[in-house]
């Protein structure tokens, strides 16, 4: 690729998520050696197409939030596994609230906010497995073209104590500091000492990392009760490359609860049961994100889950009978 002293802009502030799509884009965007087409809805959503709120009849709607690995980094929009599982099922809506850099406590927000208005059958969270860090972040860094360099600017994050959850930094301002002027923000990744692991934290879930997520995830799951919901811990290229143990999963686990329609869906072994050519071709030379191989197992792992876990989810809506998915109950074992 040859190569690129310019960027497109795809985001503007948010008050409240601190970032979000620019509305009506079109983008070629450089990554992993190659471009990708980025092109959002009136709403700011990465998608090709338009949703209304309400659920037309005849139609099937799931929510999908995460963050670049959902939003779909690397990959032009029909290659993400949202649009995938769409053209595979053309009664579905696949609505992908995917927003890059973002942590689990933006993407509720980005529910809160937006994703709650749209009415839905199903919800599926997608949770890049470094988001135990992001949520104690305070801050985020980004490049900005105009100064060359990297600057830090503020983002939104909960506090957790005996009361709950408590929302910061609200509403995000546009102030911007560089690095070796952070002050009180905080951006530091909690490496373990004595660990290789980067993800080593989850082994540990009496800390605040885990603590805090799991606090906003069952703020997430109380607000959607009787909508089915699937967890989907997303495995980084150490874990599918089997370089470290995958410490993150009987954290997520533990959230499962299928009497209240609650799943965690474990995509590792439909990655692991590859070869290891195969693997290596999931991630770009120069970049961690999923290529198009990647984002197609993704997608077949959650087809297969959606079937197992929400029987009828899938299914063209019957027409004359006017049955609801809402109405197919749930398993309980």
């Amino acid at each position: 690729m040859p190569e690129c002293h310019w960027r497109r802009q795809v985001f503007a502030h948010h008050e409240v998520i601190g970032w979000w799509h620019l509305p009506n884009l079109y983008a070629r965007i450089p990554l992993g050696g190659t471009f990708h087409n980025v092109t959002t809805n009136s709403v700011g959503m990465r998608s090709l197409r338009e949703y209304p709120r309400a659920k037309p009849s005849g139609r099937r709607r799931v929510v999908f939030l995460g963050d670049s690995y959902t939003a779909g980094d690397g990959v032009s929009n029909a290659q993400r596994f949202t649009d995938l599982l769409e053209a595979r099922h053309p009664h579905l809506d696949a609505m992908n609230f995917g927003l890059n850099g973002t942590g689990t406590d933006q993407q509720v927000l980005i529910f809160e906010t937006m994703a709650r208005h749209y009415a839905a059958d199903a919800y599926v969270f997608c949770i890049c497995v470094e988001n135990i860090a992001r949520n104690l972040y305070t801050c985020f860094p980004s490049f900005d073209f105009r100064e060359q360099q990297v600057v830090y600017r503020p983002k939104p994050y909960f506090e957790l104590s005996a009361d709950g959850l408590a929302l910061r930094n609200q509403p995000v301002t546009l102030e911007k500091r560089t690095k070796d002027a952070l002050g009180d923000w905080r951006y530091s990744f909690p490496y373990l000492p004595g660990s290789d692991d980067p993800y080593a934290i989850y082994a540990y879930p009496d800390r605040p990392h885990w603590q805090t997520m799991k606090a906003i995830l069952d703020r997430f799951t109380g607000a959607v009760r009787g909508k089915p919901v699937l967890i989907v811990p997303m495995p980084m290229y150490n874990h599918y490359l089997e370089q470290h143990p995958p410490t993150y999963l009987p954290r997520f686990r533990e959230l499962e609860d299928r009497s209240a329609g609650v799943f965690t869906v474990d995509l590792l072994p439909a990655f692991t049961r590859r070869p290891r050519a195969e693997r290596e071709a999931f991630r770009f030379n120069d970049d961690p994100h999923y290529t198009a191989a990647a984002h197609a197992v993704v997608a077949d792992e959650i087809e297969r889950a959606m079937r197992e876990c929400c029987p009828g989810l899938l299914d063209q809506p019957g027409e004359l009978t006017g049955m609801s998915f809402d109405r197919v109950p749930l398993p309980t074992s």
